[in-house]
């Protein structure tokens, strides 16, 4: 993996969850650009660490939370300012890509992250007009146009990480739920 991390500028992490750090570590440390698919990492102190190594490289880091690039939220999300409660439905069949990590790191933290400081009281029911997109290409392009122009990526490392954060509240409370 050094010799090809040595030939790129960019590193783009599509390893199972509990591989992300070891990948993430080598390339910043090459100061290598990383696009890291979601979860992040599998623990807070992982991202903690991540986040540091980047800074020190200074280099641009995107998490995959390709939900942000989902068409139907890219419409919805004018209308979306506070939400204080986020209700979803996972309709696609079930995919074993994920089982190296809770459904909380591999699924909710979808949800985490596309309600992460969001809320309003009112409802509204509209429908506006949804626009198909290649959700996964425009998150890759918008990437490469934050490294290119120097601007900061859609989903930032700090995004990742909190939404890691907020994941692991849920897990704990719920463990703490179950025990009690």
């Amino acid at each position: 993996m050094d010799e090809l991390i040595d030939a790129v500028d960019v590193v783009d992490i599509v390893t199972p969850t509990v591989a992300h750090f070891g990948c993430a570590s080598k390339a910043l440390k090459k100061t290598k650009h990383v696009f890291i698919e979601k979860p992040i990492v599998t623990t807070p102190k992982e991202a903690r660490a991540l986040i540091d190594l980047a800074g020190e490289a200074n280099v641009k880091v995107q998490v995959g939370h390709v939900e942000r690039f989902n068409p139907a939220f890219i419409t919805a999300s004018e209308y979306l300012t506070k939400p204080m409660f986020i209700e979803t439905h996972r309709l696609a069949q079930f995919n074993p890509r994920g089982t190296d990590v809770p459904v909380i790191l591999d699924l909710m933290i979808h949800d985490i992250d596309l309600g992460n400081g969001k809320g309003s009281k009112e409802i509204f029911f509209e429908h506006p007009p949804i626009v198909p997109i290649n959700a996964i290409q425009m998150e890759l392009e918008s990437f490469a146009s934050s490294i290119i122009n120097n601007t900061t990526p859609p989903v930032t490392i700090n995004d990742g990480y909190n939404a890691l954060e907020v994941a692991y509240r849920i897990m704990d409370k719920m463990q703490r739920t179950l025990v009690d």
